[in-house]
């Protein structure tokens, strides 16, 4: 689970967004913290568990509070981390409209 949430914070998106919301930091790992103390990792890991628990409804065997259950948990969340969101340029967009 660490690696999949170092994979998500080094998204460019990512480190784009903790630059602009706190510039006076000067290290990442700064701006990190701060957003965890602010409470925005607390909600980007609970919009994920909320959508897990609408798609992906855990089976019978899995009561909710087991261990087994936080496993299949931790599992899913970690695969979500780790996809690449899409990145929309504009820039590129202009370029493409131009050459047709």
């Amino acid at each position: 689970m660490a690696a999949a949430l170092l994979h998500y914070l080094g998204h460019e998106q990512t480190v784009q967004m903790l630059a602009g919301l706190y510039p006076e930091e000067r290290s990442f790992a700064t701006r990190v913290l701060r957003h965890a103390l602010d409470g925005g990792l607390q909600a980007v890991l609970d919009e994920y568990l909320a959508v897990l628990d609408v798609d992906y409804p855990l089976g019978p065997e899995q009561a909710t509070g087991s261990l087994t259950a936080l496993e299949a948990r931790l599992a899913q969340m970690e695969m979500a981390l780790r996809l690449k969101p899409a990145v929309l340029r504009p820039e590129v967009l202009r370029q493409d409209e131009d050459s047709a």
